[in-house]
């Protein structure tokens, strides 16, 4: 098997665009009033998207799908000239993942409450965790682990793979004064993707997504209707799940490989909270966009952030 080369994250970077705090500059105190009292009532993947949108686009964005309507797209951002542009915000949030995380939380809570040892245990939940999603077998499984670290407190054993999940690690908290159970570590599941092209990787789940999918029918159908000269896809990414190598941690991941974007997209933003914003333009590719200081985030988003 031949070693894939270490990527140099430090060289070969896309372009880099004006900073957060340089756009924001450029935004008046009226402006950011109108947009903060606009998406008042916004969920916070709104009034994120729209605040970035508002401070790198200079446009004016509107909440137009408000009441839930058929069919609106997210946002529209508007230019003085009344021309509009409409945005589509999804993610890439992978909902089993956060139910398997709902379910290992309530795994633990019952394996707690089974121990009888009186020692206090870790877990780490391996790469491939999984738990059960019918409560008998939820239930049973945590009796088993109960059961295994009673085991392993009568034979002195501070550590061990479990018998009973082959993802788990059990490894005794030697600092803790009371008998607990706890998770310390997780595994993202991300799907190992080290040697495939990042914008590979990115074009074929922007081509194959059904959600994204769906997301540029609305956005083709809103721009027919309301003239919208450009289709923006506002894309949040999740660092966990079947998508988490979605997640592109250096401005080189966007000169790594071919990138082919949808039809009728001509602007892609990625967001997933690692300190800078991605953003494709159809005319001019990959830029990146520094968000500097944790007081412009607080400034930003306010305390909702």
């Amino acid at each position: 098997m031949t070693d894939v080369p270490q990527r140099n994250m430090l060289q070969g970077w896309c372009t880099e665009g004006t900073t957060l705090n340089q756009a924001w500059e450029s935004l008046t105190a009226d402006a950011q009033r109108r947009t903060q009292k606009e998406f008042e009532e916004a969920d916070t993947d709104d009034i994120r998207a729209a605040s970035y949108l508002q401070v790198f686009t200079t446009l004016v964005p509107h909440w137009r799908d408000r009441n839930g309507l058929q069919g609106a797209a997210d946002i529209v951002l508007e230019h003085k000239e009344g021309v509009v542009e409409v945005v589509e915000i999804t993610s890439t949030l992978h909902t089993e993942y956060e139910r398997e995380r709902r379910r290992v939380a309530l795994l633990v809570s019952k394996v707690q409450a089974l121990y009888e040892g009186g020692f206090a245990w870790l877990f780490h939940l391996r790469h491939g965790w999984a738990t059960p999603d019918r409560t008998p077998a939820l239930e049973s499984l945590a009796s088993q682990i109960a059961a295994e670290l009673v085991a392993l407190d009568a034979a002195g054993k501070d550590h061990a793979f479990s018998s009973s999940a082959e993802w788990l690690f059990l490894r005794r908290d030697t600092d803790a004064t009371m008998p607990r159970v706890a998770i310390t570590s997780w595994s993202t599941n991300a799907p190992g993707t080290a040697d495939e092209p990042y914008l590979d990787r990115l074009t074929r789940f922007l081509s194959t997504s059904t959600l994204v999918g769906r997301k540029r029918t609305k956005l083709q159908r809103e721009a027919e209707l309301l003239s919208a000269t450009r289709q923006h896809l506002y894309l949040l990414l999740a660092s966990m799940g079947n998508e988490g190598g979605l997640l592109p941690t250096s401005p080189s991941f966007l000169t790594w490989g071919t990138f082919v974007a949808p039809p009728g997209l001509t602007d892609i933003w990625l967001d997933g909270g690692t300190g800078e914003i991605y953003h494709w333009a159809i005319e001019s590719g990959w830029v990146f966009h520094r968000l500097h200081a944790e007081s412009d985030y607080s400034e930003l988003f306010g305390n909702s952030h």
